[in-house]
């Protein structure tokens, strides 16, 4: 890992409680903190990167790394890299790395992590290859540019400061608790608390991973509570930062588990906590089987935005790209057309009945993509749907199934890890088919200039977003900071200029019509005017496809031709 300024900070105490930047007292250190935390997004420089106002924040212990070599397929850190890019992951708190300082500099030079991974990574000082805590960013989502670093307990505690969206700064902490002993635990709950009550630092946003510690009974199973003077130091340090988990706020009553134990035990002790300023712009709260067999916890994510971002919706829904090959999707959509051709065939000489059958038709074919698309998705999520429904029953206590077939019942929690492993299982599948897909597409095409090598080659950018949009040619003017009031602001304004306000003095046209024919030199030839008179043949329609750009029209049979150019029309 490269040498980065202003990471070395390891917290020394500085007892004097006169000192800015400490509280006077614990009693007022709720509120010393809380306004630090808001004083800390005051006057800070722009970033020069153009960055999206939301970011994915994820907690996951990957115990370990299963292979010495980074060259190895099957190191974890190449598992961590997909499964960054395909959750879209900004900020990742990973526990348990098992890496040396050689280890994780070995990542972060390495041609591929190396191009997406920004590791900030803190090993165990006593034994490297144990415990490990790093705090890892996505470079093709977020900025790493300026982010401060402070390595508070080596292997335990990591604290950066991350500025992440035109003046605002993300400050967030990675944790791994001790697992040894509730008293380790304890201790190290309150380390962290004497470090902000006697060292000037930066007051957490966020914090995040493996605390090894539950603080409701509800959150083990088999249902038992933890020790209450380690539960008490983890109250003690939330109360102190004014952090709260985002998780069990939004499901108060829900069971949901990270971790199962080699005995089937399962506990929930990979939190995000979050700021209660933080809290109100955050969404999306879940626990996860993305991971799958990478690790043996499943991974917590939330998203947050910035303030005064705007509103954004689902979008407009699209026809997945596989359908396109399915072929009880293209038989109905033939059928369908088909009938939409014969009754516009049939239709009256009417624009208005051919355009209203035209967008029934494509209706039709959305909605019958939606269903269509639940049933074609795959086997193999298709049962790890059923898989993930089967766990949420049993969870809820209720029994799916009456007879199991075993001479002997199994437990609910026999149950439970039976269907956790086999979730996983099918997460792993996917992955590696995902994989050997695109390592087929480099062995292709990285060789030759097409546009998967071009893209590859490049850095992402985020597209622009129009925070605020207005109208200023109407009275009174409107403006909204919601995508879909944008979408119909600009619909409006196009379709205003489009209106022929002549239509009400049909006199003033035909003279505006005539005046500018006559001031016309050339005028079609009668060859012209039949070829502009006679309606276009599906003929036409394919020749204009055919010499259509590469990779810009569909093909026939709905199916895209990278290789177009070999189609093209003498």
């Amino acid at each position: 890992m490269q040498d980065r300024p202003n990471q070395g900070h390891r917290g020394n105490a500085n007892h004097n409680r006169n000192t800015p930047g400490i509280p006077r007292d614990e009693d007022h250190a709720p509120a010393f903190f809380s306004r630090k935390r808001e004083r800390q997004q005051w006057n800070n420089p722009a970033i020069k990167r153009n960055t999206r106002a939301h970011l994915k924040l994820v907690a996951m212990n990957i115990n370990g790394r299963k292979k010495d070599s980074i060259s190895h397929p099957d190191h974890k850190w190449h598992g961590l890299n997909r499964l960054m890019y395909d959750e879209k992951i900004g900020i990742c708190i990973v526990g348990e790395t098992h890496l040396s300082a050689a280890q994780a500099c070995e990542i972060q030079n390495d041609h591929i992590l190396g191009r997406r991974l920004d590791v900030y990574h803190s090993p165990n000082p006593e034994n490297p290859s144990t415990r490990g805590l790093a705090i890892v960013l996505n470079r093709e989502i977020t900025n790493t540019v300026g982010v401060k670093v402070y390595y508070l307990i080596p292997g335990r505690a990591v604290l950066a400061v991350i500025p992440w969206h035109g003046k605002r700064t993300h400050t967030v902490l990675g944790v791994y608790a001790p697992a040894e002993s509730m008293q380790e635990n304890k201790k190290f709950c309150d380390d962290v608390c004497d470090l902000w009550l006697t060292t000037d630092l930066p007051v957490p946003n966020s914090m995040g991973g493996d605390t090894n510690i539950v603080e409701d009974p509800i959150d083990r199973l088999p249902h038992r509570p933890d020790n209450t003077a380690a539960t008490a130091a983890l109250a003690r340090f939330k109360r102190l930062l004014g952090l709260q988990d985002g998780w069990r706020t939004v499901n108060p009553d829900s069971k949901e588990y990270t971790y199962c134990s080699a005995r089937d035990t399962f506990s929930c002790i990979d939190r995000v906590y979050v700021s209660p300023t933080l809290f109100k712009y955050c969404r999306e709260w879940e626990i996860s089987d993305a991971a799958g067999g990478l690790t043996d916890h499943r991974m917590v994510s939330v998203q947050f935005k910035a303030p005064g971002a705007p509103f954004i919706g689902k979008g407009r829904y699209t026809i997945p790209i596989f359908l396109l090959r399915d072929r009880k999707f293209l038989e109905h959509t033939i059928k369908l057309g088909s009938e939409i051709e014969a009754e516009i065939n049939n239709a009256p000489d009417d624009a208005n009945k051919i355009q209203t059958c035209f967008a029934s038709f494509k209706e039709s074919i959305r909605d019958y993509a939606r269903v269509r698309a639940k049933i074609a998705v795959g086997a193999l999520e298709n049962k790890k749907k059923k898989l993930q429904k089967k766990r949420e029953t049993l969870l809820k206590g209720e029994e799916p199934d009456s007879t199991t077939g075993e001479p002997e019942p199994l437990s609910l929690e026999e149950k439970l890890a039976a269907v956790q492993r086999t979730i996983d299982n099918i997460v792993d599948r996917q992955r590696e088919q995902k994989r050997t897909d695109t390592r087929i597409r480099c062995h292709t095409d990285l060789d030759r200039i097409t546009k998967f090598s071009v893209r590859m080659s490049k850095d992402p950018e985020p597209r622009d977003t129009l925070s605020y949009l207005r109208r200023t040619d109407i009275s009174p003017e409107r403006g909204s900071k919601r995508s879909d009031e944008m979408a119909e602001i600009a619909r409006d304004y196009h379709s205003d200029l489009q209106n022929d306000e002549s239509e009400a003095d049909p006199l003033a046209k035909s003279a505006a019509i005539a005046e500018v024919l006559e001031g016309m030199s050339s005028h079609a030839n009668d060859p012209e005017m039949q070829k502009l008179n006679r309606l276009l043949t599906e003929e036409d329609v394919l020749i204009a496809l055919k010499e259509s750009s590469t990779g810009t029209a569909a093909g026939r049979r709905n199916k895209w031709h990278p290789d177009r150019a070999l189609e093209k029309t003498p």
